[in-house]
């Protein structure tokens, strides 16, 4: 298949100005509740596997490293001693649904050895 080009007669084009040269506003939504989110239409859970060499540490430390969690993010925290490993859930005063992620990646840094101020930055 060749195309050749073609001369096109009497074609018009219209060019439409608009009055206004400002550019368009955007629209401002307004910030998602938590039920919005459909966060608390059920409890969601997080569990951080707790290795033997970070289970002293863990203990010595507990209510240094609950206590942001719990005061800031009103997540709730609990050690299950039989799975031996951190449970972390959101209540129904949690603002933010993505508070329970942060809070399971804060977990994993102090049991990778991460002192608690450290975890808390990263």
């Amino acid at each position: 298949i060749v195309f050749r080009p073609a001369e096109v007669e009497d074609v018009v084009i219209e060019v439409v100005e608009e009055d206004d040269d400002a550019p368009y506003s955007k629209p401002e939504f307004a910030a998602l509740t938590p039920k919005q989110q459909g966060g608390n239409k059920l409890k969601q859970l997080r569990r951080v596997p707790v290795p033997a060499h970070r289970l002293t540490p863990l203990k010595a430390q507990w209510m240094t490293l609950i206590s942001p969690l719990v005061e800031h993010m009103k997540l709730q925290v609990r050690m299950n001693t039989k799975r031996r490993a951190v449970e972390i859930r959101n209540s129904n005063e949690t603002e933010d649904i993505g508070y329970l992620q942060k809070a399971a990646d804060y977990f994993k840094a102090f049991m990778l050895g991460f002192d608690q101020t450290d975890a808390v930055a990263l």
